[in-house]
C-alpha cells in the first residue's frame, strides 16, 4: 500500500488542469493589460514620461524610446509596437477598463535588445501581447526564465535587479544583465532603448527560439478542449508515453531545426518525384530488410511448388504490396549499394620523368636576363574576386585565367590575372610584365617563346 501511495500521483489530473489554466490567454491579457494600466496611471511614472517628452521632445508612443518595464507581476509582456515581433498570431481580447475597451489584437515572440554586464550586446526573445493603445512595453521575466531557463533577483541593496541568462551552448558563458530600479521616483526596473532595427530582425530573428512553440492549446481553445486534452494524456499514460512536456526532445526539435536545411532530403521521401510509387516501397522494404531488391520482388509474389503426391501448392505472398507493380517495376539505384559496389579505377595518370642530359636546353645560349622569355595562358573555370571593390561584380566581370611569364636565365616567372584572355588584355599584362623586369633587373625582353593561341594575333604582333 505504501509504495502504491508513492507510485501514484493522485493530483496529476488537477495539476494537468491547472497547466492549462496557466495558458488562458482570455484571463492573462486581461492581468498584463490591468498590471500596464497600473503602471500608466502611476504618478511617478507619468512624471518620468513627460520629463522625457520635454528633454528629448518626442513622445514615450514613438517606437524608439518607448520604455521598457522590467514587471514580476505581469504573466507576459506587453508592447504598443507590432514591429516588435518577430512572429505573430492575431487575436481579439477585449479588457475593459475605466473609460473604455481595450483590445489586444495579437500574441507572438518580440525580439527586444539589451547590453550585458560585458558590454555586449543581446537579442532576447520574450512572449508577448500586442496593445496597440499601450504607451510602455512590459517585461514578464518569470515567462522568459520558463521558457529559456536562468535567474533573476535582487542585488546592490536593492537597487538594482540581476538577470542572469543561460548558456547558449557547452562551454559558452553565461550573460548577466543588470536593470536599475528608478528607487526615488517609480521604484519600479525600467530599460530603455530595447528597440530592434529591421535588419536586425531580419537577421538575428530566425536564430531565435519562438515563444509561442511551447504553447500546447491555441489562444481560441477553452475547457472542453483542455478535458478533451486530459483524456488523451490519460490514455498516452497507460501506453507508456510521458504526460508532461519533455524539456530534451523540446530543445532537440529546436536545435535539429536550425540545422535541418543542411541535411540532404531522403531518397525514399514522397515529394521525390524521380521515382514511382512501387520504385518507392522497394527501396524503403530494401532498407529495412538488407537483401537485394530482386530477392524482394520475389518474397512480393505467389510461388507454385508441386509437393511429393504431384500436387500443386501455391505459397502466398511473404509481403503484400502496396502497389500491384512493385514486385515487377524497373529496379531503382540504391546509393549504399552503389557504393559498396564500387572498384578502384585507373585514373589514367601518365607520370613523366625528365631526362638530366637534356635539362636547361630550352635556355641554351642564353646568357642574360631577358634574352628570351617563354609564356603561356591558363584558364580557371572558378571566377576570381577582382582585388578591388567589395566582390560584387557579376561572374563574366572577374578573373577567368591569366598570362605566365618566364625568363630562361633567371628563372623567375611573373603571373598576370586576366578578365579575359583576349589580345587587349594579354598585351597590357605583357606591357606590365616589362615594365616591371626593367625596374627589377634593369633588362630588356629581346625574345619571347610561346604557342600560337592568342600570341598570333596581329595586335600582339604589332
Amino acid at each position: 500500500m505504501v509504495s502504491f501511495y508513492k507510485s501514484t500521483d493522485f493530483l496529476s489530473l488537477a495539476k494537468l488542469f491547472n497547466n492549462f489554466k496557466e495558458i488562458d490567454h482570455e484571463s492573462r491579457a486581461k492581468e498584463v493589460v490591468g498590471r500596464y494600466i497600473g503602471h500608466r496611471s502611476s504618478l511617478f511614472l507619468t512624471r518620468v514620461l513627460e520629463a522625457q517628452h520635454n528633454s528629448q521632445g518626442i513622445t514615450s508612443d514613438e517606437f524608439k524610446f518607448c520604455p521598457c518595464v522590467w514587471d514580476t507581476g505581469a504573466s507576459y509582456g506587453l508592447t504598443p509596437f507590432r514591429s516588435d515581433f518577430i512572429d505573430y498570431e492575431e487575436v481579439h481580447i477585449e479588457v475593459q477598463d475605466i473609460a473604455h475597451t481595450n483590445v489586444v489584437i495579437g500574441v507572438g515572440t518580440v525580439m527586444w535588445k539589451m547590453k550585458a554586464t560585458n558590454g555586449q550586446t543581446l537579442y532576447l526573445p520574450l512572449l508577448a501581447y500586442h496593445l496597440r493603445e499601450a504607451d510602455i512595453r512590459l517585461l514578464s521575466p518569470q515567462t522568459y526564465h520558463q521558457l529559456h531557463g536562468g535567474s533573476s533577483h535582487l542585488v546592490d541593496q536593492g537597487s538594482l535587479v540581476e538577470m542572469k541568462l543561460p548558456q547558449h551552448g557547452p562551454g559558452q558563458p553565461e550573460h548577466l544583465l543588470h536593470i536599475p530600479i528608478d528607487v526615488r521616483n517609480t521604484n519600479l526596473p525600467i530599460v530603455y532603448d530595447v528597440w530592434c532595427t529591421d535588419r536586425e530582425r531580419k537577421t538575428i530573428g530566425p536564430h531565435l527560439r519562438s515563444a509561442l512553440v511551447k504553447q500546447p492549446l491555441s489562444f481560441q481553445e477553452g475547457f472542453h478542449t483542455a478535458r478533451s486534452a486530459a483524456k488523451t494524456a490519460c490514455r498516452r499514460s497507460k501506453l507508456g508515453f510521458p504526460r508532461s512536456w519533455n524539456c530534451a526532445t523540446s530543445n532537440f526539435d529546436y536545435e535539429f531545426s536550425a540545422f535541418q536545411q543542411m541535411c540532404c532530403p531522403c531518397v525514399g521521401d514522397d515529394a521525390n518525384i524521380n521515382l514511382s510509387g512501387p520504385q518507392r516501397e522497394l527501396l524503403l522494404w530494401h532498407w529495412k530488410l538488407g537483401c537485394s531488391m530482386k530477392c524482394v520482388q520475389q518474397l512480393m509474389v505467389e510461388h507454385k511448388v508441386v509437393d511429393a503426391n504431384n500436387e500443386t501448392v501455391i505459397f502466398p505472398q511473404v509481403i503484400k504490396p502496396k502497389f500491384a507493380t512493385t514486385s515487377s517495376c524497373p529496379i531503382p539505384l540504391c546509393t549504399s549499394c552503389e557504393l559498396a559496389q564500387a572498384k578502384k579505377r585507373n585514373p589514367g595518370v601518365i607520370k613523366q620523368h625528365s631526362v638530366k642530359e637534356r635539362e636547361g636546353i630550352l635556355a641554351a645560349g642564353v646568357h642574360e636576363v631577358g634574352d628570351m622569355v617563354s609564356t603561356d595562358q591558363f584558364i580557371v573555370k572558378t571566377p576570381g574576386r577582382l582585388p578591388t571593390g567589395f566582390g560584387r561584380e557579376q561572374s563574366q566581370n572577374r578573373y577567368h585565367g591569366g598570362t605566365i611569364f618566364n625568363d630562361a636565365h633567371s628563372g623567375i616567372i611573373w603571373v598576370e590575372n586576366q578578365v579575359s584572355l583576349g589580345a587587349g588584355e594579354t598585351i597590357e599584362a605583357k606591357l606590365r610584365f616589362e615594365e616591371w623586369l626593367y625596374d627589377l633587373a634593369f633588362a630588356e625582353v629581346k625574345h619571347y617563346r610561346s604557342d600560337n593561341g592568342v600570341f598570333t594575333a596581329e595586335e600582339f604582333r604589332a
